[in-house]
């Protein structure tokens, strides 16, 4: 017993990411899937989407956004692609994505999950009514339909118990500890790379990111053009490719860099790990590497 109790006093505690891990999961209601590089264009479209049937003043958690306008320094929600990517077929599979998650940052997840607050409590059932304003009743059941501009539209239905769904929508994939990660959407680099060493100063970009999500630490980075993950596409296309195949990244991450990585921390930590400048909108999303071709 004293062993143990050693053992389990040198264990350091485990760090976990400024995100939560109560997904609100939407699953595709039909066979419109979208394609996978357009995460970002449908984690952006949700977002909009709720804060139109928003009845209040749009709070900051949901806009991103300070009152003045300003991005918000704080973590607020994130929508992340859910993809058929991790599994033994996936090498040959479209790279579809299946569905959407919702992802508040874990503090407030926390607050409105003991109701901690009138506020909380408020905000809590202000959304759940959002998604609830934006169904429509069809012959599928209820789903909303996401507006995507050239890509066209695709149906969301909301999954009861997440736990449940799916092996590709199910939230634990990416929530669980893990020591070693890899992207399943390439990484939008929060700078530009200027050195004449761009691969290691991508590295240590991607390195100074993780400490802006709550894991900072001893981490090693390797980053590349393809995924580790397979069912992932490329970070970047080759050249003369059709324009689609790249990944669609709207507003000011246009011109951000793409790049695909595999993190080893020293420790285990607890996901969801979402790195970068696209984190809120689906790119940088990582899965912890164990996982790649469970049954």
């Amino acid at each position: 017993a004293p062993l143990i109790e050693q053992q389990l006093a040198a264990a350091p505690p485990l760090r976990t990411s400024v995100f939560g891990a109560r997904w609100i999961v939407l699953e595709c209601a039909d066979q419109n899937r979208p394609d996978l590089r357009a995460a970002a264009l449908i984690g952006r479209a949700v977002r909009d989407a709720l804060m139109s049937v928003w009845p209040e003043v749009i709070p900051q958690w949901l806009s991103g956004h300070t009152s003045d306008g300003a991005p918000s320094r704080d973590p607020h929600l994130a929508v992340v692609p859910l993809g058929d990517v991790g599994w033994n077929h996936s090498v040959t599979a479209r790279q579809w994505c299946l569905g959407v998650a919702c992802v508040l940052p874990r503090a407030i997840e926390t607050a409105w999950t003991t109701n901690e607050t009138p506020e909380a409590y408020a905000n809590n059932r202000m959304l759940r009514a959002a998604l609830h304003r934006l169904m429509h009743t069809d012959a599928t059941g209820n789903a909303f339909v996401l507006r995507l501009g050239k890509m066209g539209e695709v149906g969301l239905r909301p999954v009861a118990v997440p736990e449940a769904a799916k092996p590709s929508l199910r939230p634990a994939r990416y929530t669980e500890a893990a020591r070693v990660w890899s992207t399943v959407t390439p990484i939008a680099l929060d700078r530009h790379t200027k050195t004449e060493h761009p691969r290691e100063e991508a590295a240590e970009i991607i390195a100074e990111s993780c400490t802006r999500i709550g894991l900072s630490g001893r981490v090693t980075v390797h980053v590349h053009k393809h995924a580790a993950i397979s069912g992932a596409p490329a970070a970047w296309p080759v050249g003369g490719a059709p324009p689609w195949t790249g990944w669609a990244r709207p507003g000011a991450l246009g011109h951000r860099q793409l790049t695909h990585a595999t993190l080893c921390f020293e420790d285990k930590v607890g996901g969801p790990v979402m790195l970068g400048a696209g984190r809120f909108f689906g790119l940088g999303l990582c899965l912890p590497l164990a996982q790649q071709d469970r049954p």
